[in-house]
């Protein structure tokens, strides 16, 4: 049976990582399937449109100016025609199997809502990066299956609460759900919230072992946040792990939640600040407080 599925890719000032995942795009072994890319540019320095020389089918959205990762999505979504959309950050390499196992396994049965490959390290090839993800609703504690672990203790297909970074689901579906929620979750928390809302609908997410990704990034998890994420995005990351607990937690996990672990969480981050070598502070002192205040005091629609 023919396949077809769209390719949605945010990118913003990732020349070079673009070109490399298109070229591992092309370079997939597919059987009956037909694809669409859609690369959705945030504003970047140079014209994205450059690189219709190397692969002219491109289908290519330019933003006049700055928004954040759910935008760039929904707009990507409103162009998607085919069966099933593949979302995709711009830092990925794909191996060469990747989508067909991931179209196999999400076609074998109508209550399969999402899938995501394993992911690996780029630069560390037998290093693990997110093999699935886990949450606690009572502690807000999100632990990524297997990270920087090199072997798979079970290869076998596994539930997972979400998935960052690459994950394919049925159009209609993503459609259905609205999308990306642009307005609570314009970043951080946002891939979390979509998948919510599509397992809320009664369909699985699940994660495949025999697709496999291989994810440019650093391993941050011995570096403070402040480290690595602007003024912004310590706003959206205090803000927005509040938000979702409260969308989604039920009454009795958030009796614990706030009542106890939250504040504690919290706590660790300001420590984190107060030890972290930023030499002006000020700014991220004001988005940390001014995060979690909107986070408990936000009105929000569950």
């Amino acid at each position: 049976m023919n396949k077809s599925l769209d390719i949605v890719i945010p990118t913003y000032n990732r020349k070079e990582k673009l070109k490399r995942l298109i070229e591992s795009i092309y370079n997939q072994k597919l059987t009956n399937c037909k694809i669409n890319i859609i690369v959705v540019d945030d504003f970047s320095d140079y014209d994205v449109n450059c690189l219709k020389e190397f692969f002219p089918s491109l289908n290519i959205i330019k933003n006049n100016k700055k928004k954040w990762v759910s935008s760039l999505r929904n707009q990507g979504l409103k162009e998607c025609k085919n069966e099933y959309v593949f979302f995709l950050d711009d830092d990925n390499v794909l191996d060469p199997n990747c989508i067909q196992n991931l179209i196999e396994q999400i076609s074998n049965d109508p209550k399969i809502g999402l899938v995501a490959p394993l992911m690996y390290y780029y630069e560390k090839k037998d290093m693990i990066w997110c093999a699935g993800i886990s949450r606690s609703y009572f502690t807000s504690i999100t632990k990524y299956h297997l990270r920087d672990t090199k072997n798979i203790v079970n290869k076998n297909i596994t539930f997972s609460e979400d998935f960052p970074n690459a994950y394919l689901t049925r159009t209609n579906l993503a459609k259905s759900v609205g999308g990306f929620d642009e307005f609570y979750f314009p970043i951080h928390y946002e891939e979390s919230d979509f998948a919510k809302k599509i397992t809320n609908k009664g369909y699985r997410t699940l994660m495949v072992p025999k697709a496999i990704t291989y994810h440019d990034v650093a391993n941050q998890d011995n570096k403070s946040i402040f480290e690595y994420q602007k003024p912004q995005r310590i706003f959206y990351t205090m803000r927005n792990r509040i938000l979702f607990h409260r969308r989604y937690g039920s009454v009795f996990e958030n009796l614990i939640l706030f009542t106890v672990f939250i504040h504690l969480i919290n706590f660790y981050y300001l420590i984190q600040l107060i030890r972290s070598k930023i030499k002006n502070k000020n700014e991220y002192y004001k988005v940390f407080f001014y995060g979690i205040a909107e986070g408990f005091f936000m009105r929000l629609h569950r």
